[in-house]
């Protein structure tokens, strides 16, 4: 069966520098949970911005290099630093085949 990691890359970066390895908890359709290690080496970047959209993009890699399950990666956009107005949010599922990277066309923006 596979298993799935929801991760929350704000938070995450609340509390520990970018690129630290992280131990997150996964949502996994079963009752068991996976621990996976995940890291986030590259950031966050941006771009290809239009009048109500922008690409955003980021790898969240894992650090055990035999894991292959997928991994959710929830983002945000907001209006302001302390994202107090989410003006777009989501899931990215991605995995090997991806290359674990991440590439979201934030649409219906302000």
């Amino acid at each position: 069966m596979e298993k799935k990691n929801r991760i929350n890359r704000r938070n995450i970066l609340k509390s520990v520098p970018a690129g630290a390895a992280l131990a997150l908890m996964g949502c996994g359709t079963s009752e068991e949970q996976q621990i996976a290690m995940v890291k986030f080496g590259h950031g966050v970047a941006s771009g290809d911005p239009l009048q109500d959209r922008v690409i955003i993009w980021t790898r969240a890699e894992p650090v055990d290099p035999n894991y292959n399950g997928t991994v959710d990666v929830e983002w945000q956009i907001s209006q302001n630093e302390n994202f107090a107005d989410i003006t777009a949010s989501g899931v990215f599922n991605t995995d090997a085949d991806r290359d674990y990277t991440v590439k979201v066309d934030a649409t219906g923006l302000r």
